[in-house]
């Protein structure tokens, strides 16, 4: 039989799930809201997949995407998400455990801002000695790939502007502090905005991108839908 005191913490207990149902439906959660739990490196979510939720959400007004940042590509940490978008992480070992679904092969491009190329156009590749080149810790080597498929390897740009992380090098292009080297589809809504534009045609392979589920995450209906989604905007 139960005590006093447990009965009165009972209803204690009772009374604060009571709050937190309330909260949810007033703040637009309903009883029947299936949460799927997204971890993603920053610049794939901030460019790629954020931008995308709204024609998730007009399919699936039920199914509610929240989404983490992660500057890390390890699995170190990563627990208690259901799903994982990660860069070049098919072929590490770390992953092998994981459900890995292959999403897309970057084109690395170089971009810039409207009002960058407003006052200082690029005619030709040549042009480039005039500006400043936006680049990140986090991906060296792109800039090389790209001129040297540009056939410009010994190019000088008038300086160059680093960062620690892809996403910072990026918001810094698009505000105009100077050009960079971007990875199509991941950067597309920018473009298709007008936020960045990609004055010239040369393309170089980039990274490779896919969805990661754990092997104890609950497979349910909720996320068989979002990976799905993921897959044919992946395709666009």
């Amino acid at each position: 039989m139960a005590t006093e005191h447990a009965r009165a913490f009972a209803a204690e207990i009772s009374a604060a799930f009571d709050i937190i149902s309330d909260a949810s439906l007033r703040f637009g959660k309903t009883q029947y809201t299936k949460v799927i739990r997204v971890n993603a490196q920053t610049t794939i979510a901030m460019h790629w997949l954020i931008p995308r939720l709204p024609n998730f959400y007009l399919q699936h007004p039920d199914i509610e995407i929240s989404v983490s940042t992660s500057h890390s590509s390890e699995a170190k940490g990563l627990s208690g998400f259901d799903v994982l978008i990660r860069r070049d992480a098919l072929e590490k070992p770390e992953w092998r455990y994981f459900d890995r679904r292959p999403l897309f092969e970057e084109k690395l491009t170089l971009v810039a801002s409207p009002t960058l190329l407003a006052q200082h156009r690029l005619n030709t590749v040549e042009d480039l000695t005039a500006h400043v080149f936006v680049t990140s810790n986090t991906r060296v080597g792109e800039w090389e790939k790209w001129m040297k498929e540009a056939g410009i390897e010994s190019l000088y740009p008038l300086r160059f502007q680093r960062f620690e992380h892809n996403y910072l090098s990026m918001q810094a292009v698009i505000d105009g502090l100077g050009i960079g080297i971007a990875g199509l589809p991941t950067l597309s809504h920018d473009l298709n905005k007008k936020r960045l534009q990609a004055p010239f045609q040369v393309q170089v392979t980039g990274s490779q991108y896919a969805a990661l589920v754990a092997p104890d995450v609950d497979k349910s209906l909720s996320l068989t839908l979002f990976l799905e989604c993921l897959e044919q905007e992946a395709l666009k």
